[in-house]
């Protein structure tokens, strides 16, 4: 049987015909299905977008592009017929040899790295070598070929997985009614039981697990229909596929419908090709939502090019492929500049350009980058040993990146030489990797089941330990840590999340959904603590499973329903609460009747330039400039309609970071650091002392100034001068109390970690609330106990603070900057209320009313203006030293990927005025 044979099916069909082209052969399977070989069919993947050709014999030679038609990859057979090297679209072979045995024992990269195979003597792999070095090593069990983890029964059939942490999942059948597969697994008592029923033209299947049922039925065409446990039905429909032909049907409707009248969401995909003598020169394809024309893609396989296009046919996006069907060049309709890409002659970025924004990067003869040069000249160097990478910055400081034998990050040598470790163990039922600090004993363990679930992270220095459990269908159940429960409840049928309850001591935060399928359509938030109020947040949906309204109750006070209405064709929001969102080419604007609000982008996508508007009167101003790699130079503001325009400049070092703020013309603050990144000397204005910052070979801060520093074996923040920082197991900050001015502050959270209150023994009082289901983390609403208000919180589109409303009906409109800082506010008749000035590094050092409260602060950050710190997610900032006060362990993992200078402590890579938009962020392939 070739691997060609299929036959056209439809739905309905009685299977007494069907369309052949030439059959070659019958077979009959176990289950009674009749295989028809048909040669002359086309076999496709259009899932992976993908074609497939074979020769007369069923051997594949060829794949390509189903899109553009051009070759992706080459195979070449001996006369054996055995496969001997494969070429892909770039030239690059990767080639295998063969003894005289016809044994593979070893593969040749394009880069000419040989990898050895070792096989066993029945034909099993049993080891990869690399220089000599055992990289793999595989056992098998008994003769059948199997890696030891499986054992089948006499049928044939799997009945135990064991896999190498010892978890153990077994599996027993039934096949006397319907085929049920019972799971058991050896880690957690949840039981899985999957019951298959088949008919002519579809399969059916049911997946219990305890209470929840979801069903399949999956038809002969591919098509899908899926009834989940909490009443969404899915339907996916399939059509042949207009280029792979009938063989090879794609999905091209979607049709999902939740539990009760919540109305139905339908999205289309429509197909169409053009032909010229018999050969396919454009692809094209519709997208329709809920019987509306949304977007067109054009692929034109003569030029190369595909368009996309609106509903109305008006023109948005065009990119340009090379003959190796790698996109090389993003022409947009708007203002926005073009991007391009070049490759090297194997594939490989070697040049990303937007505009005078470029970077250049180049690789050795093995394909690993050897250097970056961006648009300021400044470059990055590799240099590459044994098992280490060396990165060489443009200012000469150096980092060695360890790597063990699977290419895993092991250590991080520092500028400083101080040294980081990495390690990951398997034990019995778990994976830890172990993350090292530099001479110390102070590590932080963190630990996943098989199925990559957080199971705890230890940090060894304190004892700090967060243990998290799950139950059936790996849900989290609970979260354990100190005196700390959070326990999460889920409905029993449905299997969504009903509540996540936290308690701690005597404090109780609760979180209830009410849910519409898999939609949320109400979260209460309840507490138990004495004085603390209670709120409850109704949302409505559209069609197209969009939040259409917002009503809070917060301590029994109902609040202004907030609508929202989009664009039918491009989705983008029309209007939130009060405000009107207009689009012009890249611009945005804010209005009211009252105030407008309008953001100018250039052709980078970056903010150019912010007004605010107050009855026509150009309250707040404000413009930037920005070099070549994006970072801000220049910057101007005019603060109220008669105020002079106050400029500032930035310079950068040969690493990008932050060296000097002129005021003015005038050298204001001047910033360096040391070797690793740490700000160890701040001069400020035309004074002529300077303030030296001292750190530990862990880049700990021990001292600012004349204020001494002390962080915990962890490498927490545990005192500031007089003031005594309390952090729980979890990272989060809980009680901060001054040994000199006597006051306390004690904040709390709920079950997702993100803080609900903040009260101070000085008698304020807040309460901070998440309504917005689209970014959970987003303060919202903000109760103050001692005056009773209620503040509810506007963000524009980039997530940035500008209007406020108070509960008693005051509005007050905030104009922040580029980064999200609140520079000014004013009423809504135009007074000037509050103004503020920062460091580049975000303290305050100007506040025109400090007893107006805003509690959002630097970069959007939540601000304690008596502590001096931000809160951000679940990490602080202290604006003093301008660092996070505790670790950020996870940057490890990411510097494994891609490695670049860092710190656990710094923050954005000692850039702090700007948000540098990264190119290669834009483009794909």
């Amino acid at each position: 049987m070739t691997p060609t044979a299929t036959v056209t099916r439809q739905e309905m069909d009685t299977r007494k015909d069907a369309r052949l082209n030439a059959p070659s052969s019958l077979v009959a399977a176990p289950d009674g299905t009749l295989y028809v070989a048909d040669l002359g069919n086309i076999l496709a993947s259009p899932d992976a977008q993908e074609l497939y050709t074979f020769d007369s014999n069923g051997t594949h030679q060829h794949t390509a592009s189903l899109l553009t038609g051009d070759l992706k990859y080459t195979f070449s057979y001996s006369t054996e017929n055995d496969i001997t090297a494969v070429t892909d679209s770039s030239g690059n072979t990767l080639r295998i040899r063969r003894d005289p045995n016809r044994t593979p024992v070893r593969i040749v990269a394009p880069d000419n790295q040989v990898i050895w195979l070792t096989m066993s003597t029945n034909g099993g792999l049993k080891t990869l070598a690399a220089q000599g070095q055992e990289l793999v090593l595989l056992t098998y069990h008994g003769n059948n070929g199997l890696l030891a983890t499986k054992t089948y029964d006499g049928e044939g059939r799997l009945m135990n997985v064991t896999f190498p942490t010892g978890m153990v999942n077994n599996l027993y059948t039934d096949i006397y009614s319907a085929l049920t597969v019972d799971i058991e697994s050896s880690m957690t008592e949840e039981e899985i039981s999957i019951t298959t029923n088949t008919s002519t033209i579809r399969a059916f299947y049911t997946l219990a697990q305890d209470q929840c049922r979801s069903s399949y039925q999956v038809g002969f065409d591919n098509s899908l229909r899926i009834t989940y446990a909490n009443g969404m039905d899915t339907h996916y429909q399939t059509e042949p596929h207009i280029l792979a032909g009938a063989a090879n049907p794609t999905v091209a409707r979607r049709n999902m419908s939740l539990p009760g009248e919540s109305g139905q969401n339908l999205v289309e995909w429509r197909f169409r090709k053009e032909q010229a003598r018999g050969k396919v020169i454009v692809f094209g394809r519709k997208l329709r939502v809920n019987g509306r024309n949304i977007l067109s893609v054009d692929y034109d396989r003569t030029l190369r090019t595909e368009k996309i296009y609106d509903d109305h046919r008006k023109f948005l996006l065009k990119i340009i492929y090379d003959t190796a069907g790698h996109p090389v060049l993003w022409v947009p309709s708007s203002k926005l500049l073009p991007v391009n890409v070049s490759r090297t002659s194997t594939g490989q970025i070697s040049a990303l350009q937007r505009g005078p924004t470029t970077e250049r990067l180049a690789y050795d003869g093995q394909g690993r980058l050897v250097s970056r040069v961006f648009a300021d000249g400044k470059m990055w160097s590799y240099t590459y040993l044994e098992q280490s990478m060396v990165l060489l910055l443009h200012s000469q400081r150096q980092y060695i990146f360890d790597f063990d034998s699977l290419d895993r990050l092991a250590a991080v040598t520092m500028p400083s030489v101080a040294r980081y470790t990495m390690q990951t163990i398997r034990s019995v039922g778990y994976y830890r990797n172990l993350y090292r600090y530099p001479e110390s004993n102070a590590s932080v363990a963190v630990d996943y089941s098989e199925d990559g679930l957080l199971l705890r992270v230890a940090h060894l220095g304190t004892g700090r330990r967060v243990l998290y459990r799950y139950r059936r269908q790996n849900k989290l159940s609970e979260i354990l840590y100190d005196s700390t429960r959070v326990s999460f409840t889920y409905d029993e049928t449905a299997g969504v999340l009903k509540t996540v309850n936290l308690q701690n001591e005597g404090f109780i935060c609760s979180i209830r959904y009410r849910q519409v399928g898999p939609l949320i359509d109400r979260q209460i938030f309840r507490f138990s603590e004495d004085g603390m109020v209670n709120a409850r947040f109704d949302y409505t949906y559209d069609s197209s499973l969009r939040v259409t309204s917002v009503q809070g109750v917060i301590n029994e006070t109902p609040l202004p329903i907030d609508l929202y209405q989009y664009d039918d064709i491009s989705g983008k929001v029309e209007q939130f609460g009060k405000f009107g969102v207009i689009y012009y080419d890249i611009n945005q604007i804010i209005s009211t009747a009252v105030m407008t609000y309008t953001k100018h982008f250039d052709a980078h996508g970056r903010i150019k330039e912010i007004q605010y508007e107050i009855f026509r009167s150009l309250m707040y101003w404000i413009t930037f400039q920005y070099d070549d790699v994006g970072r801000v130079i220049k910057r101007e503001i005019k603060i109220g309609p008669f105020a002079n325009t106050t400029k500032y400049s930035y310079e950068y070092d040969n690493d990008g970071q932050l060296l000097t703020v002129y005021l003015n013309e005038k050298s204001m603050w001047r910033y360096t650091y040391d070797l690793n990144g740490n700000l160890h000397l701040l001069n400020a204005g035309n004074s002529a002392r300077l303030l030296p910052l001292r750190f530990d070979l862990r880049d700990r801060i021990t001292r600012l100034g004349d204020i001494q520093y002390r962080m915990d074996e962890d490498g927490f923040l545990r005192q500031r001068g007089t003031e005594i920082f309390e952090y729980n197991s979890k990272g989060l900050l809980v009680r901060v109390y001054s040994k000199s001015s006597s006051w306390t502050i004690q904040y709390r959270y709920d079950g997702l970690g993100r803080r609900v209150s903040c009260k101070s023994s000085l008698g304020q009082h807040l309460q901070y609330f998440y309504a917005d289901l689209s970014y959970p983390g987003r303060i919202t609403h903000v109760y103050n106990h001692s005056s009773s208000e209620i503040t509810s919180l506007y963000y524009d589109l980039q997530g940035h603070l500008f209007a406020m409303e108070i509960s008693s009906g005051e509005e007050f409109y905030i104009a922040c900057d580029n980064t999200g800082t609140p520079l000014a506010v004013f009423t809504s008749n135009g007074l000037l209320v509050k103004q503020l000035q920062y460091t580049a590094f975000g303290e305050v050092y100007f506040d025109s009313n400090p007893d107006f409260q805003l509690v959002v602060g630097f970069h959007g950050g939540l601000y304690d203006p008596l502590t001096k710190l931000l809160h951000f997610g679940e990490q602080d900032y202290d604006i003093m030293p301008g660092r996070w006060t505790t670790p950020d362990v996870s940057i490890l993992k990411r510097i494994g990927k891609e490695p670049a200078p860092f710190t656990l402590y710094m923050f954005r890579n000692n850039n702090p005025i700007s948000k540098v938009h990264q190119v290669r962020e834009y483009v794909a392939g």
